[in-house]
């Protein structure tokens, strides 16, 4: 999308502007929350992954 290149630039400018601080405020509150609801399952995935290793070194102590 090219600006008008007489007329109303200033309009444009602001209207870009505006356009592209919300985007980037979208995108952080995007992230955010990506991180918030996966953080439970990562340390959920980990915590598993760490109870199948202790799983596992005990059935190997018992052989």
């Amino acid at each position: 999308m090219e600006p008008p290149s007489e007329g109303v630039t200033g309009l444009w400018d602001s209207t870009w502007a505006l356009m592209c601080r919300k985007s980037l405020l979208a995108t952080q509150r995007a992230r955010a929350l990506l991180a918030v609801f996966s953080a439970p399952f990562f340390l959920l995935g980990f915590s598993h992954k760490r109870a199948l290793y202790n799983l596992g070194v005990r059935f190997l102590q018992r052989r």
